[in-house]
């Protein structure tokens, strides 16, 4: 159950910011000068790019340390044999 939890507090993280930029685009699109409409688009996608991006990028570095710290552990189990 907790590994469900996991990847749903991780998929709702990003689909929330999803809704968020969603919500965004609707009201950008209510505005009638076309360029400003594609400038505010891009911006718009690039700001929920880089949102995912450094959230991912950080979640990634967190699994990084957990699993250097479990190869550690294992190597210490396989070289004492104390378990």
């Amino acid at each position: 159950m907790s590994r469900v939890s996991y990847l749903l507090k991780q998929s709702l993280f990003n689909f929330a910011y999803l809704i968020l930029t969603m919500m965004t685009a609707a009201a950008i699109s209510l505005i009638e000068i076309t360029w400003l409409k594609m400038v505010l688009f891009v911006l718009n996608i690039a700001l929920y790019a880089t949102i995912v991006f450094f959230s991912s990028r950080a979640q990634g570095e967190k699994e990084k340390k957990q699993e250097y710290a479990n190869d550690i552990e294992r190597r210490h189990v396989a070289e004492t044999g104390d378990y």
